[in-house]
């Protein structure tokens, strides 16, 4: 392999140091007669130019190339959870140098071409160059759960505007893609039917399914048993003499769909449907106003903010 070194180029600018020197470390271990440099300086003519970009921490992509043939090979590695970051930095620094040595030493038998030697003995067969294997895939690494908050747009009085209002939830790992969830949402309804509103207080205790879509996308379907205060009112600050406030208990199923391009912010859009064991009659000053359905639902949207 020439001396002229291998040539990295690092897309993660809030990495530390530490990591870097760790990537590159085990890139020249593993190159042996040449150096990784980050960035090598004008002037220089690199032998190897890879390209890391980290686009999770769990997830990366790599561009290797030999110069100037600029024959790219690329890689995707996937890290578990658990898995320290050093040792990531310098795993990717390994596929690196191993990709690199392949490389050029393909390139050998093109340069060193010459006349056969004259001897009546047959040249011996010349070494098959092991093709590089990339990492056997692994699942995608998974947070240990997170938080999210938004506003809230659902059902309300059959006769009347829905209800407007925000929503507070977490979530925690129990298993695999499994995640134990439990939150608190209050809204209002926009207008009044016969001079009544009505608000809602509910809370909400369930289980979700994490499923990986690809890239920083993920789908989390839930299943939640709530219990939601609903009161009528004819005013803001009195609830008599409109009838019909209670407690309802029933059951949520529904479906976000997550974002976590920017983690460990993350940001979702959802929609949800609700069932009780039945309607809610509304009356103000004894007439009828409107009914609480027992099927309803809402929509919802916000930003999530993630741990591990």
């Amino acid at each position: 392999m020439p001396n002229a070194p291998v040539s990295v180029e690092i897309a993660a600018p809030e990495s530390r140091e530490a990591l870097r020197a760790a990537l590159l470390d085990a890139c020249t271990r593993t190159v042996k007669d040449t150096e990784c440099v980050e960035n090598a300086p004008e002037g220089t003519t690199p032998a190897v130019v890879a390209i890391v970009s980290f686009r999770d921490p769990a997830n990366v992509h790599l561009e290797v190339a030999v110069r100037p043939e600029q024959r790219w090979v690329t890689r995707d590695i996937h890290f578990v959870e658990g898995d320290p970051p050093e040792e990531r930095w310098r795993a990717v620094g390994l596929v690196i140098g191993t990709l690199a040595s392949v490389m050029t030493q393909k390139e050998a038998p093109l340069a060193a071409a010459a006349p056969p030697p004259a001897s009546p003995t047959p040249p011996a067969p010349i070494a098959e160059e092991p093709k590089p294997v990339a990492p056997p895939p692994r699942e995608p690494a998974r947070r240990a759960g997170w938080i999210d908050a938004g506003p809230v747009f659902g059902t309300a009085i059959d006769t009347g505007p829905p209800r407007l209002g925000g929503e507070l939830s977490g979530h925690l790992r129990l298993a695999a893609r499994m995640y134990g969830t439990a939150g608190v949402a209050y809204s209002q309804s926009l207008g009044r039917v016969k001079d009544v509103s009505a608000s809602f207080l509910e809370m909400f205790a369930g289980a979700g399914l994490d499923f990986d879509l690809g890239g920083s996308f993920s789908l989390v379907g839930r299943g939640d048993v709530y219990v939601e205060r609903f009161a009528p009112s004819v005013s803001d600050d009195a609830a008599a003499p409109a009838s019909g406030q209670r407690w309802i208990g029933g059951v949520r199923l529904g479906a976000d769909a997550y974002y976590w391009g920017a983690a460990p912010l993350g940001f979702f859009i959802g929609a949800t449907g609700k069932v009780t064991g039945g309607s809610t009659d509304v009356r103000a000053f004894g007439q009828p106003v409107g009914t609480l359905p027992a099927l309803g639902g809402a929509v919802r949207a916000g930003i999530a903010f993630g741990f591990e």
